[in-house]
């Protein structure tokens, strides 16, 4: 492959999720309306699972084209954002240890917990149990 060719393939993926996104927002756009709540949370989900550790919603919002009081209202149901976002690094820590092993600190800073005592509450309201049972397996 050629540098040329690379160069082309490179700029073609880069910009394969906006066109995604433009895809996605014309399937769930009334023709002079907003994106409806459904498609919203369908395309915040990805990247707050993917971004977990640094997810900032006002540049999703910002990329969705949409308000934040609207990103607010697609993820009422859940609680909110913050505590989808929450969720998520969780169930990121939770996966960690079990699979990847390695130490609770470590593992949690990853994830975007900065503070051992939040995380500990929060994995055990979620999870019912604490993070080193996860890390041992028992969850």
């Amino acid at each position: 492959m050629t540098p040329g060719e690379r160069e082309s393939g490179l700029d073609g993926l880069i910009h394969l999720p906006a066109g995604l996104v433009d895809q996605w927002r014309s399937a769930h756009t009334a023709e002079d309306g907003p994106l409806s709540l459904e498609a919203i949370r369908g395309l915040a989900d990805a990247p707050i699972a993917r971004q977990v550790s640094d997810f900032d919603v006002d540049t999703r919002v910002r990329g969705l084209g949409n308000s934040r009081t609207r990103l607010c209202a697609a993820f009422s149901e859940r609680g909110g954002v913050r505590a989808t976002i929450r969720n998520a690094r969780l169930d990121s820590v939770r996966t960690r240890l079990a699979v990847l092993g390695g130490t609770i600190e470590a593992i949690a800073v990853t994830a975007g917990f900065r503070d051992d005592a939040s995380i500990s509450r929060a994995f055990q309201r979620r999870f019912g149990g604490s993070l080193r049972e996860a890390r041992e397996g028992h969850l």
